[in-house]
């Protein structure tokens, strides 16, 4: 089934994925993360991911992948997860490393262990 659905995502533009108040977990994270180094032409990027089971690990996972794409916009909503500031700092290293295109980028982050320390970071 993966391969299909790699054949699929390798020519998408626009990649929307809606996990909230699902079994998504670390291992689903790895998943996608899989899925998204086989799709170089996604420039929109929305990942829901409220009321899940995902943790700091599995936000690296993704976070591992995004400086591979030509993104222009990325929304994030990981409201309610148990991610901390390692999150922000993952998607921050990935972010500076190759998301030159990024327009845009929105995270929905309450009810977390974030603090002021890790949107600083993502920020700067």
């Amino acid at each position: 089934e993966l391969a299909n659905l790699f054949t699929t995502v390798n020519s998408l533009v626009d990649c929307c994925w809606n996990f909230n108040n699902s079994k998504l977990n670390d291992e689903g994270c790895l998943t996608l993360s899989q899925i998204l180094r086989f799709s170089p032409t996604i420039l929109r990027l929305h990942i829901y991911m409220s009321m899940t089971d995902i943790t700091d690990v599995g936000v690296s996972y993704l976070a591992s992948k995004l400086h591979l794409l030509p993104l222009q916009e990325i929304h994030l909503n990981l409201f309610m997860t148990k991610i901390t500031n390692q999150s922000l700092f993952s998607l921050s290293r990935s972010l500076r490393r190759g998301c030159s295109h990024l327009n845009y980028f929105g995270a929905a982050l309450q009810q977390t262990n974030i603090s002021d320390e890790g949107i600083t970071e993502l920020v700067l």
